[in-house]
């Protein structure tokens, strides 16, 4: 089964008998219900050693249970700038090539190669190490669409060598290819073995409980927004092509602009 954090259907059969939960009984219990039901999701959405109730360590274990016991995979979305889709269709995505990115922004803008040198050493080997390697993934493409989202305008470290260089570099740069998410199906035991975003299993567990949490107890929550879900992660793993589901058009949603703009 898989577990899509923008499609309810595919998660709240699983999670509805969590409502049995002594915590989520406490809740409807509360004087105030929506005090003690923000109370509650903060402790099953923060880090696990900062959670101090003990009710409700127990319903974030349940909500493992259920994730690790329901699901082979979840869907995330790798934001790129596809110039050829059969590239990604075939090979899979790649871990990041900090230093190939440059390269290949070379041969783009030879003419500004001093420029292009001297920002990215600029950037420092911190930036680059931080990147090396990863494959990085948002949680909601819906999310993304509403927020119009940089990351499918093409690589994070070009973006920030093209905010500090002429004008030109960057007209070149975004005149070529198409900003694009690539859905993918991500093992479940993948998140546990190669996030290097710290326990982002525990994001997808309790996730869609603190979802239907918010949408029965938070009378000001925004049906369709509660669907929504911030942020995302990184896996120091490639991506196989036959993981991918498919390459999701950006360009309607994404402005193509550098300085000042998504």
């Amino acid at each position: 089964m898989i577990l899509d954090l923008d499609q309810p259907s595919t998660w709240h059969e699983p999670y509805t008998p969590l409502f049995d939960d002594d915590a989520i009984v406490r809740v409807k219990k509360a004087a105030d219900v929506e005090d003690a039901a923000c109370r509650l999701m903060a402790e099953l959405s923060c880090a696990s050693e900062f959670a101090t109730d003990q009710a409700a360590l127990t319903l974030r274990q349940r909500c493992m249970d259920v994730f690790f016991g329901s699901y082979t995979h979840v869907i995330a979305c790798h934001g790129c700038r596809v110039r050829n889709p059969a590239d990604y269709l075939n090979h899979g995505v790649r871990q990041s090539d900090p230093e190939q990115l440059v390269e290949d922004l070379l041969d783009m803008a030879p003419d500004h190669s001093t420029e292009i040198r001297a920002v990215a050493q600029d950037l420092g080997w911190r930036y680059f190490a931080w990147n090396r390697g990863m494959v990085c993934f948002l949680l909601s493409q819906k999310w993304a669409v509403a927020e119009k989202t940089a990351y499918a305008r093409g690589s994070e470290l070009i973006r920030g060598i093209l905010n500090r260089s002429n004008p030109e570099i960057a007209q070149r740069y975004f005149s070529d290819g198409t900003p694009s998410l690539i859905r993918c199906r991500i093992p479940v035991d993948w998140l546990v073995e190669y996030s290097r975003t710290g326990a982002v299993h525990e994001t997808y567990a309790t996730t869609p409980l603190c979802t239907m949490l918010r949408k029965k107890f938070i009378s000001s929550w925004d049906a369709e927004g509660a669907t929504w879900t911030e942020g995302g992660f990184r896996l120091e793993k490639s991506i196989p092509p036959e993981l991918i589901e498919c390459i999701v058009d950006m360009s309607k949603y994404v402005n193509n602009g550098v300085k000042g703009s998504h």
